[in-house]
């Protein structure tokens, strides 16, 4: 083969290579100064659960939402009491094993910003098997924001 060959077919692999990459999502996680933590995304609607302890209640609620390239929907909430500042108003309101859950939703978001809580370390993400105590990512008062990036974004490019 000649040289000329070699370094097109070199080429086109290298593009290829490049156009697969590049379709590939991240997850990644931010404070105002770095990335924390980012995970490759390779399937739309994964699932990521962000669990508090509600400030009135005083009891744990957990969002639902789904990833896309797009970024995140929110369809479903769960939590144990029904009291001040727990939305009911929209969705489907049940009761399952003794937690509310509000389902049908619909609301889409393309970046989810998280402040620490300066009063509780009950805030979790729970991503396929793996649980992340968010207070390991930061400080009470930061703001954790949680966006869909691809990897010339990670790169800079």
């Amino acid at each position: 083969m000649s040289r000329k060959v070699i370094a097109g077919v070199i080429i086109a692999v290298f593009i290829i290579g490049l156009l697969i990459i590049s379709q590939i999502s991240f997850l990644t996680v931010r404070t105002d100064d770095e990335t924390v933590y980012y995970t490759p995304i390779l399937r739309e609607n994964r699932e990521v659960i962000y669990q508090y302890t509600h400030s009135v209640e005083q009891g744990p609620v957990r969002e639902y939402f789904r990833i896309s390239r797009d970024g995140f929907t929110l369809y479903r909430t769960s939590f144990t009491s029904q009291g001040a500042g727990l939305p009911l108003d929209r969705g489907v309101f049940e009761k399952e094993d003794n937690v509310f859950v509000r389902s049908g939703l619909d609301d889409r978001y393309s970046s989810l910003s998280f402040r620490l809580s300066h009063r509780f370390e009950e805030q979790f993400i729970e991503l396929g098997d793996k649980e992340f105590k968010m207070s390991d990512w930061g400080d009470p008062g930061d703001v954790l924001r949680f966006e869909i990036n691809s990897l010339t974004d990670l790169l800079g490019l």
